[in-house]
């Protein structure tokens, strides 16, 4: 609604919202407001907050007045809700809370005045103080609306930053200049970065000025954020600002880029006039003195020299005054006045009227240089001038003689790289390097010295160029502290010059009569193996392509003498064993082929002894490869001394060795060296401070008897050495027909063996283990059977030991534990319950590093339980290596497999390693249990390892228990388990399975075992 009043003193009307929702309160309020005097108000009422909201949505006000208690709204809430109206806002309100007013006014509201206060002077006053300052802010908004659109339009830019140089406002034109989307992407930002960095410091003191009290203005180069660069004319003044009291800085700023563009552009043309007018006028002068050739100018009716530049007086050595007063005929060698007049005669007939000639100058102190002359002709206002520009080609020719000479020594180099490619000996490698690099440096002599057999001594290999021949191989001393010495030590290159010290250049009395030398090292494998030495005739006679060309040479001698030491290192490994220094089996069989034909020519009988030494594995395994190195040196010193001159000792591989024996009076003679050899490797050996032993095991077979060739020969004493071994080594063996035919079958069963692999012909048999307590299967044994597609079933006793020969038995046992592991798992899938699986360790697997590793994966990809398998290794295994095996037992032992001693008794024990070894049982041989009935010894040893075992917390179980009285006299020992024929013989798995289902069924409750309580270990 319009209130009526009196003319207003305002530019406009006042625009009131009235929030109340008491009819009687805005009844006095909207008469109180009726009552203000001078101004004209018009009034809209809301009763709730929502329909406030609506008000203010259509329109803006310049003055609430509101009670803060609201059907939709209560207390400061009311208020809060308003405060985005940007309107002044007076409180009314009935409340008597003491800190709303206080609350009210924190909250931004103009004034708060208390219901049972408001009349209608008070209000008018209040109303009317607060309509003049809303005509304020309301004109001072379009002020600002003003000056922005002023400012928005400006061409120049206008910019407020703070001291830091933090942009605060900025009109579009200066977003322009430094290419920004929007204020809001830049404000806040530090503007300095944007200045050329020449002029950033001076900018930053110009704000730093202004934001002091002072102005300034001055031109700086800008880089906007997309790279475009500008400059720019700015001038900063200072601005306080009221509101926060901060000094700040106005910037108004021009860009002056074409202006300066156009002034530069103005500059240039100015400063290229300049120069041509200079150019013009000291063409001449510029010519003459920035030539680094010799400039003279000539007057050709008389030859009077009229100028010349400062590099004829440098190159001649005459001062100016000096120069003036010679003809040319002073300055060219060899010229008179009738040869300059041809030439000049020559030159105005030319149709150029200009030639280039080369000639020779002379110089003050009379010395000459070669030249380059280009004369010219040209007319002058003041006649004919003849202008010559002359070059000295003094570094031209010495450029050509370097590339001669670099030329040369190129091709000396490369011909002695082809050279060296093809030469196979030392001597004559070095005789034609020698004489490469003498032909090379064109005069001299050159000599290749190398260090002698002791320290100090080098010996002359080669030197070619003396007037008279000297002896080569002389030996001399050389002192550390001469050339020779520093190069031989340091591996430098030396040139040297006289006057020579005692010993140089070179040790030998013909090198002190020349003037200079040039020494570079040979490099060798360690440090250098000798060096190639130039002497020269003259003093200072080796430049930098002379020294480079030696090493050149230096390096190609360097890089075929390593050839050839390699190719005879070569030659040497191919046929002989680098350890031991012996023939290897190359050049053994080599030999063996020409005593063969000898020995066939003459009737004479040959003889092989293949040899192998006994437990050498123990060596390495326990004292280190070092110390296995130097026992197989050891033995082959013996091998030789035992053998004669002409007789041949091989080292085959390893510890194999062997030894040929030629123009043998009888075969038998053969038996005669073997024992010597036995005596000889069964004495100690001395080996780092440690005594060792090994023995030998020795196979003989002599020629023609046993075979016709190297090969045959070779084969027959390898097999008989095995018979030896088996025979119980420390031993030699003949070869007969008999270990001909079981070598033939072995050989032919270890095909078979891999093919059996390959078409899997092996299976497994479950022999049960018993429980002698109760009668019932306890857990079984994983035995390996072979079915043979001809023969049938092979005993285990034939192929095993095949197995194990040939290497087969490793992926055979892994198989065997794979399979295993797998059925005991289906056994447990099929309900018959957790059943331990013992499963044999062949020698090899125990010796495999990896061994825990490999169980422990084979283990857990069939899903049993570790402790479920049980590892059953001879006692021999064990007490191989003893320190191997506790470490592997441990680690098995860590993954929860049991490990138990198969064949207890038939070994060499200690007890002492039992104690250390992490077992879980021992099983006793059969061949003790067969006659624990005689009453012999056999029952006292079996009940004296039963009785150990349970001391040492082990189980015990009896194998091969073949009768009822057997298993008692095992049960009543304290005996666990056993196995045998009298309860079960090993059958296929479907047996087993049916064997064990049955023993379930029949199981009937017995009586508490007898078993002794085992004892814990320690």
């Amino acid at each position: 609604m319009l209130l009526p009043s009196a003319p207003s003193e305002l530019s406009h009307a006042v625009r009131v919202l009235l929030l109340e929702d008491e009819r009687v309160c805005t009844e006095i309020v909207v008469e109180y407001l009726r009552g203000v005097r001078g101004l004209e108000l018009r009034l809209d009422v809301a009763t709730t907050l929502a329909e406030a909201r609506a008000h203010l949505a259509r329109g803006a006000y310049d003055l609430l007045i509101l009670d803060l208690n609201l059907p939709d709204s209560q207390g400061l809430a009311t208020l809060e809700a308003m405060q985005g109206s940007n309107a002044l806002v007076i409180v009314t309100t009935g409340d008597n809370d003491p800190d709303l007013h206080d609350a009210v006014l924190a909250r931004g509201a103009y004034d708060f005045v208390h219901k049972s206060q408001l009349s209608s002077m008070s209000f008018e006053r209040l109303v009317r103080l607060a309509a003049v300052q809303a005509d304020t802010v309301r004109s001072l908004r379009r002020s600002q609306a003003r000056l922005r659109a002023i400012v928005d339009t400006e061409p120049d830019c206008v910019k407020l930053l703070d001291r830091q140089g933090n942009l605060i406002e900025m009109n579009p034109a200066g977003l322009r200049m430094i290419e920004a989307e929007s204020l809001d992407a830049v404000r806040g930002h530090c503007v300095f970065p944007l200045v050329a960095p020449e002029h950033r410091d001076a900018y930053r003191a110009l704000v730093e000025r202004a934001a002091d009290g002072g102005e300034g203005s001055m031109e700086l180069e800008v880089v906007g954020l997309r790279g475009g660069r500008r400059w720019l004319h700015t001038r900063a003044v200072p601005l306080h600002d009221e509101a926060s009291g901060e000094e700040l800085v106005l910037s108004i700023t021009r860009d002056v880029t074409a202006q300066r563009q156009a002034e530069r552009s103005q500059k240039e043309s100015e400063e290229r006039f300049r120069l041509a007018l200079a150019e013009s006028e000291e063409r001449f002068r510029t010519a003459l003195d920035s030539s680094a050739d010799m400039v003279l100018l000539f007057r050709l009716r008389d030859g009077a020299l009229l100028d010349f530049n400062e590099t004829v007086c440098a190159a001649l050595g005459y001062t100016r005054d000096e120069l003036r007063a010679l003809h040319p005929t002073d300055l060219r060698t060899g010229a008179t006045p009738e040869s300059l007049r041809a030439e000049i005669a020559e030159l105005l007939a030319s149709p150029a009227r200009s030639n280039t000639v080369q000639s020779e100058y002379r110089r003050k102190d009379g010395s000459t240089f070669p030249v380059e002359s280009r004369c010219s002709i040209i007319d002058t206002p003041q006649g004919r001038v003849l202008v010559v520009n002359s070059r000295d080609l003094s570094e031209r020719r010495r450029a050509e003689k370097r590339r001669a000479a670099q030329a040369r020594y190129q091709k000396k180099i490369a011909r002695l790289g082809q050279s060296a490619l093809a030469k196979r000996d030392a001597a004559e490698l070095l005789e034609q390097a020698v004489q490469s690099v003498l032909e090379g440096l064109s005069g001299g002599a050159v000599a290749y010295v190398e260090r002698g057999a002791t320290a100090g001594e080098v010996v002359l290999r080669r030197v070619d160029g003396l007037a008279h021949a000297v002896p080569e191989a002389s030996v001399a001393t050389c002192r550390p502290e001469s050339a020779l010495g520093r190069v031989l030590e340091g591996g430098e290159l030396l040139v040297v010059n006289p006057p020579w010290s005692k010993g140089e250049p070179l040790p030998f009395a013909w090198a002190e009569r020349y003037a200079a030398a040039a020494i570079v090292s040979v490099p060798g494998d360690r440090g250098a193996r000798g060096a190639l030495c130039a002497l020269g005739e003259q003093k200072r006679a080796f430049g930098p392509e002379e020294l480079r060309f030696l090493g050149a040479a230096a390096s190609m001698v360097s890089a075929a003498l390593h050839r050839l030491d390699s190719e005879a290192r070569l030659a040497y490994l191919a046929q002989f064993d680098p350890l031991t220094g012996l023939p290897n089996r190359a050049l053994l069989s080599d030999r063996f082929s020409q005593m063969i034909v000898v020995a066939r020519r003459r009737g004479a009988p040959l003889g092989v002894l293949f040899i192998d030494l006994d437990d050498f594995k123990l060596v390495n395994d326990t004292q280190g490869h070092a110390a296995g190195d130097e026992l197989l040196k050891e033995a082959a010193r013996r091998l030789l001394s035992a053998v004669r001159q002409g007789d041949t000792v091989a080292r085959i591989s390893g510890d194999e060795f062997a030894v040929i024996l030629g123009d043998l009076a009888r075969a038998d003679d053969a038996a005669l060296v073997a024992q010597k050899i036995i005596d000889r490797l069964g004495k100690g050996f001395a080996i780092r401070g440690q005594e060792m032993f090994v023995t030998a095991s020795i196979g003989i077979a002599t020629f023609p008897v046993d075979g016709d060739n190297a090969e045959t020969l070779l084969g027959a004493a390898d097999a008989a050495m095995y018979r030896a071994k088996q025979a119980g080594r420390n031993a030699f063996q003949f070869f007969t027909a008999e270990i001909n035919q079981r070598t033939r079958a072995r050989a032919q069963l270890s095909m078979e063996l891999r093919r059996a692999m390959e078409h899997n012909e092996f299976t497994l048999a479950y022999q049960p283990k018993i429980d002698l307590a109760t009668g019932q299967p306890c857990g079984a044994e994983a035995l390996l059977r072979w079915n043979h597609p001809e023969r049938g079933s092979v005993a285990p006793a034939e192929f095993i030991p095949v197995l194990e020969e040939s290497g087969l038995i490793v992926p055979v046992g892994e198989w065997v534990l794979r399979e295993a592991c797998s059925q005991a798992r289906r056994w447990l899938d099929a309900g018959l319950g957790p059943i331990t699986m013992a499963v044999n360790l062949s020698a090899r697997q125990f010796r495999q590093q990896d061994l825990d590793e490999r169980i422990r994966a084979i283990v857990d990809a069939a899903g049993v339980a570790p402790s479920l398998i049980e590892l059953e290794i001879t006692e021999s295994q064990l007490m191989h290596d003893p320190e191997h095996a506790t470490r592997v037992l441990r680690a098995l032992g860590k993954a929860g497999l049991r490990v138990a001693i198969d064949d207890f008794g038939t070994g060499y024990s200690s007890l002492a390693y039992l104690t250390r070894f992490p077992l879980a049982s021992l099983k006793i041989d059969r061949s003790f249990v067969s006659q624990v009935l005689s009453g012999g010894a056999d029952a006292t040893i079996v009940r004296s390892i039963i009785d150990m075992a349970h001391t040492l917390g082990f189980t015990v179980v009896a194998e091969g228990v073949e009768s009822g009285p057997q298993a008692d006299f095992l049960r009543s020992l304290g005996c666990e388990h056993a196995q045998g024929f009298l309860f079960a013989r090993p059958m296929p798995v479907a047996d087993f399975t049916a064997h064990m289902a049955g023993a379930r069924t029949r199981s009937q409750p017995k009586p508490a075992s007898r078993r002794r309580p085992a004892k814990k270990k320690g």
